[in-house]
């Protein structure tokens, strides 16, 4: 017996719909793949830069803003600082592609002399760089071998206390400008000055005007 026309051309018509959707999903996951592999060698050359302080290179994969927010001194120093906690660098271990709030994310796993340490770094849609945190990796030696014995968790907490303190005078001054100085990039992008200038308005508004620390 032989198909009809009609049913002929309806399952090759659904045959071809689904190669399509196969293409695409196919072209789909090659382009994620190709994003993700092109990530991972803009990341590890940035830590190559890195590791060879050549920090002017650093900054020119900044964004226009992070650039006016770390100098190359900043960065300078900031590096000088962790290479001091986990010392002199061996080699990169290897790295993972995600996604945070919506920003493309490369964290690179890193050996040290003294321990390991990560650096996260996190890209706009032009793939330009809109953070940039270097620290020990949770659990090796250089971040807790510190931190964890009773004196550092006292400095820590006296260094939050004095922190805290700092940033509620400068709201009640309603230095604004000043307590954004105290965030990091990301907080900064989160909370911008007039939000912060009409959320402490809205609370003296309820609660009165600031009298004193407790």
């Amino acid at each position: 017996m032989q198909t009809p026309a009609f049913d002929r051309t309806r399952v090759a018509s659904l045959l071809l719909l689904v190669m399509v959707c196969l293409v695409s999903t196919l072209h789909a996951q090659d382009k994620r793949e190709t994003d993700a592999a092109a990530l991972k060698a803009s990341a590890k050359t940035l830590v190559q830069m890195l590791t060879a302080e050549d920090f002017n290179g650093v900054r020119q994969q900044f964004s226009e803003n992070l650039k006016l927010e770390l100098s190359p001194e900043k960065l300078r120093d900031g590096w000088t600082n962790f290479t001091t906690q986990v010392g002199s660098f061996k080699q990169q271990i290897d790295s993972q592609v995600g996604k945070r709030n919506g920003l493309d994310e490369v964290i690179v796993k890193c050996e040290f002399s003294k321990a390991q340490g990560f650096v996260q770094i996190r890209y706009d849609g032009e793939k330009k760089i809109v953070g940039l945190w270097i620290a020990p990796l949770p659990g090796s030696s250089a971040s807790t071998s510190r931190e964890s014995t009773p004196q550092g968790q006292d400095e820590v907490a006296t260094r939050f206390k004095t922190m805290t303190t700092t940033v509620v005078k400068m709201l009640a001054d309603e230095n604004f400008a000043g307590v954004r100085e105290k965030f990091n990039a990301d907080m900064r992008t989160r909370l911008p000055e007039d939000q912060m200038r009409n959320g402490w308005l809205s609370l003296k508004q309820n609660v009165g005007a600031f009298q004193r620390q407790i």
